[in-house]
């Protein structure tokens, strides 16, 4: 099952001459690691300071954020304190629940931690994905401007020969950790969770900006503001959206944040 917005849901007119965006920079520096993130919806920072073998801090900071009730999840990533620096995601995953993290908080947050061992270089990720044209688009991934991986995509459907029958949304980890390893493995996750935020282009959520989330359909459960008793809460916030089509370079300037 793919997650959508509500058939009531206002359209974007400007869908299918976009690019959706996302830049990812890990700056490593002596004893922590500066991760940052920037796309349409989102604007995060998570600061992870280690001795050398585990995770000794972690200050989280929530710029951009499609929810009034994101920053709540700023206090959860304290659960990450005292993971081993060389610590896999599978077991980083199994000492908390992802999902009641601010999902994209989180995962920078798990990037950081894995390019500790890095010292104190810097790697900059970028996600591109271009609007569906006939009904299909291309999503790619770059590290430091090499391209890692790039898919042909269908509505959540993989089109790439040696991919047919795979999907973005349910079942995806599964094929993912069949088909790639070490640096291809990692990228294949941060691409999907770019191709999810991407689908989200299609719709105009400046026309709900102020409204409250209402009626979370299969988004329930997926994340901090997703989860029961806290989604009741949550409200669109306003002047968050951005488009980064023609600029890719103010990605991570973190021009105009919420607060």
């Amino acid at each position: 099952m793919t997650r959508t917005a509500p058939d009531n849901t206002p359209r974007n007119p400007d869908y299918g001459s976009g690019i959706y965006r996302r830049r990812i920079r890990l700056q490593g520096e002596e004893g922590r690691v500066v991760a940052e993130l920037e796309d349409t919806n989102h604007g995060f920072r998570s600061i992870v300071s280690h001795d050398g073998y585990h995770i000794t801090s972690i200050q989280g900071e929530a710029l951009r954020y499609p929810m009034t009730t994101c920053p709540g999840a700023l206090p959860l990533l304290q659960a990450l304190v005292g993971t081993a620096i060389d610590a896999d995601i599978s077991s980083i995953n199994q000492s908390t629940n992802p999902k009641s993290h601010c999902t994209h908080l989180f995962d920078l947050t798990v990037s950081a931690i894995q390019h500790c061992k890095a010292g104190q270089a810097t790697r900059v990720i970028d996600i591109v994905i271009p609007d569906e044209q006939d009904n299909h688009n291309t999503a790619e991934i770059f590290y430091d401007g090499r391209l890692v991986l790039s898919w042909t995509v269908s509505n959540w459907a993989l089109q790439d020969k040696a991919l047919q029958g795979k999907y973005l949304a349910s079942g995806f980890g599964k094929w993912a950790n069949e088909i790639y390893t070490g640096e291809q493995l990692e990228a294949a996750f941060l691409l999907q969770k770019g191709y999810m935020v991407s689908y989200g282009r299609r719709f105009d959520m400046n026309k709900l900006q102020g409204t409250p989330a209402g009626d979370s359909g299969s988004m329930l459960g997926a994340c901090h503001s997703y989860t029961p008793g806290i989604v009741e809460e949550a409200v669109r916030t306003v002047g968050n959206t951005r488009d980064f089509t023609d600029c890719e370079e103010k990605l991570l300037r973190f021009e105009n944040p919420l607060h």
